[in-house]
């Protein structure tokens, strides 16, 4: 079954005049401060890629983007900035958060969000949403800030400044960490003892090993001076690590790896003898400097199209001192023309162009205010987005710029536009699919089950089919079980014994009441009485058909009252007893073979039972007195 249940299209349009066309642009309307100011205390300082919902998100310290109201956190999806809209228990929504932001990550498909709670002792709350619903909750609480957050071996690795961490759901507990965690899918655990020294600032992945810079001296107990590796296992150096002991003149705040060498970025002069300023590479062999001069304060690095981006000043260029963004394509340097003007704390990919998120208020030269957030665009003014997203099931296909798509991901195509420029249609499709489930289900035999407009009594397999949440076929499969009990009862004499598909119980059908310890398949019973067996397995139950042992063996041939004779007999059968109103034979099961009654009162009656099987029979004889029960035997 193939369906399409989700068509949204959204066209914009941006248009730059002429003395606009440079390589840096202002996104959207950027961000305002606390209270709509302006501030250099204010700014991004984390942003992260969300390529399945085909979004840029920002997050930092600012409330506002343009007229709209954000709370520290916005998403970009290409036109403009849109806030987090969040959902408690099904309320009408808020927006972002009440204070700021200092890590934010992708993370199976859900985003998590690192909140400075600097109005109480500076402790982090760590919140996991998920996109889709704009649901959240807690995932833990930090007693100091979280500086960076990476995925490294499929596990989610946090970093910072705090020294431990409070589970959110029970058991609660607290547990000692050194300014990085695990998380193991249930809690937060130590990483090898973790660091001894003030705060871990990024995280990367170096020759498959976790990476982490900061301002430490000891990593698990291993001497490593701000720079450290864990393999999973235990904590190792570069060398003597960036610094001397206990100089905390030298901070790195970034790390990264390009090309099998690990980059490292910060606050420093000269580090490892006279080594660079402000930005260094290890080599397997030692520390070396990554270019011909002073890189100044290095606060981020990312690679991006296969090169390496710093922030950070560069005065070894033939240009100002104030330009935030260099390349390196593992040749040499570059600028990126007039871009931010002050600190950048993010560099991030989205949809082909390198956005940058900061403390700068202004891109350009002469300046153009941009609000903590900047593009560097290389190519010239886009006219207009188109963005499209639509959802199939995996059975379908969608037509796109000449193509039939049928896998998931992001898709361009390039039209010109009315006004003579690019119009870029960037399709987000998404691949839904079918579900299937089981059930099974046991009924007793004799009951019913409804099931796809149907009512079934007999066991087998059944199936159905239904829209799913995605509108995709959802295979509904039943699996009917039918329990059969098959209850049955006969007696022998004083034995009585019981069969059926379960286990057993004897019951009084006299008294109404089980028979405590009578549990076997067979049953002697004690006395005269009426009985039964009541057959259980699982909830099904059924009792059979009540059986009376009136005591045969215990019966006189003939007494005082009543006389039978002969006994044994062939033909014939003579009962003498006061006054003869009724006769009835019964076979010892009850059942009545012959019955006779008489108008007359007589004391004495024949009756024939030549045509009757050789066994006992029971002869209940009534009189003015009631009745009398003697045996005969028919040979």
């Amino acid at each position: 079954m193939k369906r399409i249940f989700c068509l949204s299209l959204l066209l914009y349009m941006l248009n730059y005049s002429a003395s606009f066309c440079q390589s840096w642009y202002p996104v959207d309307s950027g961000f305002n401060g606390i209270g709509g100011a302006i501030s250099f205390n204010d700014g991004v300082t984390s942003m992260c890629n969300d390529s399945n919902h085909n979004f840029l998100w920002a997050a930092g310290q600012f409330i506002t983007s343009g007229n709209d109201t954000v709370n520290h956190i916005a998403k970009f999806n290409g036109i403009e900035w849109l806030p987090l809209m969040l959902y408690i228990n099904g309320d009408s929504g808020i927006m972002g958060f009440s204070e700021q932001i200092t890590s934010i990550i992708i993370f199976q498909d859900k985003l998590l969000i690192a909140e400075a709670k600097n109005n109480i002792d500076h402790r982090a709350n760590l919140y996991e949403i998920n996109i889709d619903s704009g649901t959240f909750s807690f995932k833990a609480t930090f007693d100091k800030n979280i500086n960076s957050m990476y995925i490294y071996h499929d596990s989610l690795y946090v970093a910072g400044v705090f020294t431990n961490y409070k589970r959110r759901l029970p058991p609660y507990h607290f547990t000692q960490l050194g300014g990085i965690a695990k998380w193991n899918g249930t809690d937060f655990v130590d990483v090898g003892g973790g660091m001894g020294g003030s705060s871990v600032k990024d995280l990367c992945v170096y020759n498959d090993k976790l990476v982490a810079g900061g301002l430490f001296e000891y990593a698990g107990g291993v001497y490593c001076k701000n720079v450290a590796a864990w393999d999973g296992t235990e904590w190792s150096a570069f060398g003597n690590g960036l610094g001397d002991q206990w100089d905390y003149s030298v901070n790195i705040f970034a790390v990264q790896s390009y090309h099998g060498k690990l980059y490292a970025g910060g606050d420093f002069d000269f580090v490892a003898t006279q080594v660079g300023q402000g930005l260094v590479y290890w080599d397997s062999v030692g520390w070396h400097p990554a270019g011909p001069g002073d890189f100044g304060f290095t606060r981020a690095i990312n690679v991006i199209n296969d090169k390496l981006y710093i922030a950070g000043s560069c005065n070894f260029l033939p240009f100002t001192p104030h330009l935030y963004l260099n390349c390196f394509d593992g040749v040499s340097w570059s600028h990126t023309g007039n871009g931010p003007l002050y600190n950048v704390f993010a560099i991030e990919n989205y949809n082909g162009y390198i956005y940058t998120g900061g403390e700068f208020l202004y891109v350009q030269n002469p300046p153009v205010y941009c609000g903590y957030v900047a593009r560097l665009d290389t190519t010239q003014i886009p006219i207009a987005y188109n963005n499209l997203s639509i959802q199939i099931c995996s059975d379908d296909s969608y037509s796109f710029n000449g193509m039939q798509l049928t896998n998931a991901g992001i898709y361009y195509d390039t039209l010109v536009a009315f006004s003579g420029g690019d119009s870029v249609i960037v399709l987000n499709l998404t691949i839904n699919q079918p579900t299937s489930s089981s059930n099974t289900q046991s009924i007793c035999e004799g009951d019913s089950y409804s099931f796809n407009g149907s009512i079934l009594t007999n066991a087998g397999t059944y199936h159905d089919t239904l829209s799913n949440a995605n509108n995709c076929d959802s295979l509904i499969t039943l699996l009917l079980n039918v329990t059969s009990l098959n209850a049955l009862i006969s007696i022998s004499n004083d034995t009585l014994t019981a069969s059926g598909n379960g286990t057993m119980q004897w019951y009084d059908c006299n008294t109404n009441q089980q028979i405590s310890g009578a549990t076997n398949n067979t049953y002697i019973a004690t006395g005269v009485g009426s009985y039964a067996a009541i057959i259980t397995n699982g909830n099904c139950s059924d009792t059979t058909v009540c059986v009376t042992y009136i005591g045969v063996n215990d019966l006189p041939i003939a007494d005082s009252e009543l006389l039978i004779y002969p006994n044994p007999a062939n033909e014939t059968v003579t009962i003498t007893a006061n006054n003869i109103k009724e006769i009835v034979v019964t076979n010892l099961l009850g059942e009545i073979v012959q019955s006779l009654k008489y108008n007359v009162q007589s004391n004495t009656a024949t009756i024939d039972i030549s045509k009757l099987p050789q066994g006992i029979y029971l002869l209940r004889v009534q009189t003015n007195y009631g009745w009398r029960v003697g045996k005969v035997v028919k040979e």
